[in-house]
């Protein structure tokens, strides 16, 4: 062999060895990987909290590495062990999360959407709610799009989630659309969310009420005392008593002479949460002529000592 062919020779040896050695941190690396987020993905109870608690740390102090490692190669799952895991991580590195998240919402796999959409949430990317909206239509990632855009206030999205509410066929489905008006709140989502205190699903009329009170709507409510569907005035009612504003006092002290006893019971319940001193004569007068053994029940329970 001439000294030329030798050179080469041992040029094309010492190419070779260090693309094993390439090749084989990188494996390395991989193999450091995996076993973080074995562990990070463990159940936060007991003797795994310690090693669960040190690989997420390891992996979130990794930053856009894990970022790497996670987005998308992670994210098709519906393991809420592994989605834990997921959300910790990314939120805490956060930086460029949101950027390598956006073209997961148009992934081929539901899982992906889905988790893509809630991670958006969770991170406070505003810019990417038109998008996530558009995964409402999607039935396998509408929910983490419902979540993500009450997360984020979305009141561009109240129209499509009204859409949605009005002609989603499931139950859960228009219990969540409420949920999320009530998160994003303002008059639009408001709006919408009274017009299901009249829904024929009891389900949806009490996540209309819960949301009412928790949006503190009182002025809408007190409006609908007078509504000529019963169950809206009772739903009204109750929501009021929740609320416990006293802008509605008189309104609900005036109906304990209503002529229905479910009304009548309902309005000394919902009073009781805002009584004020002169009301205790009153509360009496109606209980002694009282004959309905429930608005009796109701009655005799605002006067008890609290």
């Amino acid at each position: 062999m001439s000294k030329s062919q030798f050179a080469i020779s041992n040029d094309r040896i010492v190419l070779l060895i260090v693309v094993l050695a390439i090749v084989s941190s990188v494996a390395a690396a991989d193999d450091e990987m995996d076993l973080l987020w074995k562990d990070a993905c463990q159940w936060e109870v007991g003797s795994a909290i310690p090693s669960m608690r040190a690989a997420r740390d390891k992996l979130i102090a990794k930053g856009a590495k894990s970022l790497d490692y996670i987005i998308p190669g992670k994210l098709d799952t519906a393991d809420g062990l592994v989605i834990r895991a997921i959300d910790e991580v990314v939120t805490k590195v956060g930086g460029e999360a949101v950027e390598r998240l956006l073209p997961c919402l148009e992934s081929d796999r539901p899982n992906v959407r889905k988790v893509t959409a809630s991670l958006l949430g969770k991170l406070g990317a505003k810019e990417a709610a038109p998008r996530i909206a558009k995964l409402l239509g999607d039935p396998d990632a509408r929910g983490g799009a419902l979540e993500a855009l009450g997360m984020l206030k979305s009141t561009e999205a109240v129209p499509q989630i009204g859409e949605l509410l009005a002609t989603a066929p499931l139950e859960r489905t228009k219990v969540a659309c409420i949920g999320t008006l009530a998160l994003i709140g303002g008059e639009e989502a408001e709006a919408v969310i009274l017009t299901y205190l009249s829904a024929k699903a009891a389900p949806v009329r009490f996540a209309a009420q819960l949301a009412l009170e928790k949006l503190k709507a009182v002025e809408p409510l007190r409006a609908r005392l007078k509504d000529e569907d019963a169950r809206v005035r009772l739903h009204a009612i109750a929501a009021l008593g929740h609320i416990g504003d006293a802008a509605a006092h008189d309104d609900l002290l005036g109906l304990l002479d209503s002529a229905s006893a479910v009304e009548r019971g309902f309005a000394a319940e919902a009073i009781a949460a805002m009584l004020k001193p002169e009301d205790g004569e009153r509360l009496k007068a109606v209980l002694a002529k009282e004959t309905d053994p429930f608005a009796k029940g109701k009655l005799e329970a605002a006067l008890s000592p609290r």
